[in-house]
């Protein structure tokens, strides 16, 4: 289930010599998404992104419990301009690795170009 979608334009200001400064407006998404056994995909709203956005993520455990010997990962198995779809892998000491479970974890993603 996709929730909190909001999106917007963020303006970056460059400046490849000291004497010129150029500012660039691109574009930006974010959405928090319970996680789906399977993988999840987070489309993009029709042209917001000419180029695959760089993707920056954030876990949440939702029913997971803690422990300190879990490790979460985040596997980005596709990046294109109207989707990116992204896989959590689970692993505890002793108990190998595994795809998260449903409901798990909640994945925050942030998207920008």
């Amino acid at each position: 289930m996709a929730t909190n979608l909001t999106q917007g334009i963020i303006q970056k200001i460059e400046n490849p010599i000291p004497s010129i400064v150029k500012t660039i407006n691109g574009n930006w998404c974010d959405q928090r998404i319970s996680y789906t056994n399977g993988g999840i995909t987070m489309n993009y709203p029709t042209g917001l992104f000419s180029n695959a956005p760089i993707i920056t993520t954030q876990v949440q455990l939702q029913t997971l419990t803690y422990s300190s010997d879990l490790m979460l990962s985040v596997i980005v198995t596709s990046n294109t301009s109207t989707s990116t779809t992204i896989r959590i892998n689970k692993e505890t000491v002793g108990g190998g690795i595994q795809e998260a479970s449903t409901t798990d974890v909640y994945i925050n993603i942030h998207s920008e170009e």
